[in-house]
């Protein structure tokens, strides 16, 4: 029977049964500034090398870490973004961020959500609210991406092109249409995710 009250100290980490707390964590956090210092395409690489520095974070399950990585694929190297904006019709201010600061402030929420707290710190209540929120956000998202992808698995053909190239599922005017109807939960999830990243100045 495993010792599930077992804690490991090192140098760089202390390890339990349920989560690793990091003693060293400079090199997940983007440089001082890197926004106004660095070129566009530089602030992406930096920031997609820290996304997925801090996969082990995000879960040790193996299934989470794998949906996570395809997803931070997906949104690096395939998503138009703007393209999914448009199909879902959604009217809020724009957000004045360019893509990069999208990207980087995605950074700086998603390490929020693997953060934690020291005890006994004088903001820990509102700390701890903040990153449980952030925390449960990346979660769902993440479920949100397993269900597409085991979707498009089922049928490549036609779940590709409606979840990931022309979000038609999103569109309003085909609500209670035959072929997305089914994606009706998948639609109003990323409906809100799409608010909060016009909120927030994200790209989550």
């Amino acid at each position: 029977m495993p010792n599930v009250g077992l804690t490991i100290t090192t140098k760089n980490a202390i390890i339990t049964s349920q989560k690793t707390l990091l003693l060293k964590h400079a090199k997940f956090f983007p440089p001082h500034n890197m926004i106004n210092e660095c070129a566009h395409d530089e602030v992406i690489r930096m920031c997609y090398r820290r996304f997925m520095r801090i996969k082990p974070l995000v879960s040790q399950r193996q299934m989470i870490q794998t949906t996570y990585v395809q997803y931070l694929r997906y949104k690096f190297r395939t998503e138009d973004y703007e393209e999914k904006l448009k199909a879902s019709g959604i009217t809020l201010p724009k957000t004045s961020f360019d893509d990069s600061s999208q990207v980087y402030r995605s950074l700086l929420f998603c390490l929020k959500a693997v953060s934690t707290v020291k005890k006994g710190f004088s903001g820990e209540k509102d700390a701890s609210a903040e990153i449980r929120r952030a925390r449960n956000i990346l979660k769902n998202i993440l479920t949100v991406e397993f269900e597409k992808s085991a979707l498009i698995a089922k049928n490549s053909g036609q779940n590709f092109t409606v979840l990931r190239k022309s979000f038609s599922y999103l569109r309003p005017s085909v609500e209670n249409a035959a072929n997305v109807s089914q994606f009706a939960p998948l639609r109003d999830f990323d409906r809100c995710l799409l608010a909060l990243n016009i909120t927030l100045g994200t790209r989550l």
